[in-house]
């Protein structure tokens, strides 16, 4: 066989192992969205069942991991923090990201009681002998969860029970987090597994996190526009956030800056300053390119002040969100749909890409649709091609069918009537790589153009979408009725902020 054949088949084995590998991260839920099945780690989704007992158990390929035989009828089966508890085999498992599935090291795990009358567990500690627990009830579990090594004294798991008719409230989940970040919503810290272990000359610090009741439970917020008739969006870009503390980019002075530190300081000023009703993230919020390795570590980072402030936010992907992490790009998009204050979907499963999804805004005053925010993933690199490899180089764009997606949604809307005229509502349109038409020529005003802000950085393979079509396919499906895209908002340029205006004619 030619030796094109050979690289097809390679392609379409690898692509079918990693699908084997591969398991969603959507739990089935009740009413009102408890998670039913008590069997399955799903940290960020609201669940009552208290924690019946904890153990530490290591896992290995082809083998399993050895957990002690459940004896009674009091708890459900054994569920994994899916974790490991070493921060540089985290490193290794989120850098290897096309099975999805951390697969080997040590873990955390733990089973729900299931009769209500049954003793839980009221509190958790991960720490040494020699800064054990105060107070009375704690009992040291016999599994280590940090062997005794010559810079660091053993770690073990301390836990607290207390009968069904005792007031204190129960820990319903467990999680393990690398680095010195704030923590997931709802979730504090229980105790450090490693201080500082020494990786790639930094130093990751992994802590256990518990959670105690059901977890933060935030309705799904409504968008609206305030009664003076205005709606304010604050756009981020680019954040590049990596479980460590990454040198700055794009900046004079590298020396004295503090990548997420300064980053931070400066988004919590923008917020009070502008006290926006929605934050958009434009993708690029994880750096990829082996340095976000665990999202559930990450997120937090950027998110927490928008939650803190009870500020809604959606995110589009970038081109490096998805290079690095123990996610899939569809479970990256499940995981920040379970954190509060989000707006953001999976989208139709059919069409390119993960993300593509509308949100309406609705007028000040009653429940009509007035804007209507889009979202579409521009991909990450181009479609391998055997006949033009050298095209796996450039980054992707926004496929026939999301294009068709968005005009065929756009114009099923109601027509509503505005004093002689009746309209569907206007879009915005947020991406993250840029569309082609961001480097053509603005219009003009007599010898003035209609540009504002400012562009260090020009078009070329890594600067806008290969291909061309969205920009036109929606002006042409503009008529009396249907306004269409009014404005488009893109990421992925670090350099440039500025804003240019094209004439669509209806």
């Amino acid at each position: 066989m030619s030796a094109a054949i050979w690289v097809g088949l390679f392609w379409v084995l690898f692509v079918a192992v990693s699908h084997y590998f591969h398991a969603p991260i959507a739990p089935r839920v009740g009413q009102p969205g408890r998670l039913v099945d008590i069997d399955q780690y799903a940290p960020l989704v609201p669940q009552d069942a208290p924690l019946y007992n904890i153990t530490v158990a290591s896992c290995a390929p082809h083998i399993g991991c050895s957990l002690p035989r459940v004896m009674d009828d009091d708890a459900g089966p054994w569920v994994r923090v899916d974790r490991p508890l070493s921060g540089p085999t985290a490193r290794k498992l989120g850098v290897w990201n096309a099975f999805d599935k951390p697969w080997y090291g040590r873990f955390v795990f733990y089973r729900r009681a299931i009769r209500p009358d049954t003793v839980r567990i009221v509190d958790v500690r991960a720490t040494t002998v020699q800064q054990k627990p105060e107070g009375p009830g704690w009992q040291r579990l016999h599994e280590v969860l940090l062997p005794h090594r010559a810079h660091h004294a053993a770690v073990y798991l301390y836990v607290r029970t207390a009968p069904a008719s005792a007031p204190d409230m129960g820990v319903t989940e467990l999680s393990v987090h690398y680095g010195h970040h704030t923590p997931l919503p709802g979730f504090e810290f229980a105790g450090t597994i490693t201080a500082a272990y020494r990786l790639h000359s930094q130093k990751v610090k992994v802590s256990l996190l518990l959670r105690r009741g059901p977890g933060v439970q935030v309705s799904r917020p409504t968008l609206r526009f305030r009664p003076d008739g205005t709606f304010k969006i604050l756009q981020i870009a680019d954040l590049h956030f990596s479980v460590l503390e990454e040198p700055c980019r794009d900046v004079v002075d590298r020396a004295t800056c503090q990548s997420h530190n300064h980053t931070m300081a400066r988004i919590e000023q923008w917020l009070d300053a502008e006290q926006p009703d929605l934050v958009a993230f434009t993708g690029d919020q994880w750096n990829g390119q082996g340095s976000s390795w665990d999202e559930r570590s990450t997120t937090p980072i950027w998110v927490e002040p928008l939650i803190r402030r009870k500020i809604p936010w959606i995110p589009v992907f970038g081109n490096h969100d998805s290079e690095s992490g123990f996610f899939s790009r569809t479970e990256q998009m499940q995981f920040l749909a379970q954190l509060p204050y989000s707006l953001a979907e999976v989208g139709p499963s059919a069409l390119h890409g993960t993300g593509n999804f509308q949100v309406p805004i609705y007028a000040a005053t009653n429940d009509t649709e007035a804007w209507t925010l889009w979202a579409l993933d521009s991909g990450a690199n181009a479609p391998f091609s055997l006949w033009r490899p050298w095209q796996s180089a450039l980054y992707d764009w926004i496929h026939e069918d999301q294009i068709e997606w968005l005009l065929r949604t756009m114009r099923a809307k109601p027509v509503t009537p505005h004093g002689s005229h009746a309209t569907r509502p206007p879009g915005l349109l947020f991406v993250h790589i840029p569309l082609p038409e961001a480097w053509d020529t603005p219009d003009k005003d007599g010898d003035h153009e209609w540009v504002v802000g400012w562009r260090q950085e020009s078009a070329g393979s890594i600067g806008g979408q290969l291909r061309r079509g969205i920009f036109d396919a929606v002006q042409r499906a503009q008529d009396a009725e249907t306004p269409g895209i009014r404005v488009y908002v893109h990421g992925h340029m670090h350099n440039n902020g500025d804003c240019l205006m094209r004439r669509m004619d209806v």
